[in-house]
């Protein structure tokens, strides 16, 4: 996160260069299809029962969540490490592209928002692991 930058800022920038859900959808079953060989470390339940539901009802706002919970910022960086991850291992996009390299980003900001050494969290931790490899 640039330095003197609020966090809602941070949230709104990233909030508004998230995908379509069409390509959030099409990054998540790349991310499992491709790259999910490497390191697993999110299920497909987690990650479309969960994780895009949350983002893109929120996104929305045509749909308040019933439950009443709403995506931290550890499971923001969490959805966009699997974009990043979906993204670089898309076979029809040429190797290193700035869409990755663009999530990659969006997902370091994500993680800035809230402290991971303080009280890491099983998204936070799943994250890094992601940006890891």
């Amino acid at each position: 996160m640039p330095p003197n930058s609020r966090k809602d800022e941070v949230l709104e920038t990233i909030n508004a260069n998230m995908p379509s859900f069409e390509r959030a959808y099409s990054l998540a079953e790349t991310y499992l299809e491709n790259f999910s060989w490497v390191l697993r470390v999110v299920q497909r339940d987690q990650l479309f029962n969960e994780l895009l539901p949350t983002q893109y009802k929120r996104l929305s706002h045509a749909q308040e969540d019933p439950n009443g919970s709403e995506m931290t910022a550890h499971e923001l960086a969490l959805l966009l490490a699997v974009f990043a991850s979906g993204s670089l291992s898309d076979l029809t996009l040429p190797p290193f592209n700035d869409e990755a390299e663009k999530y990659y980003q969006m997902a370091l900001a994500a993680l800035s928002i809230t402290p991971v050494m303080g009280s890491p969290t099983l998204p936070a931790i799943q994250a890094l692991a992601i940006l890891g490899a």
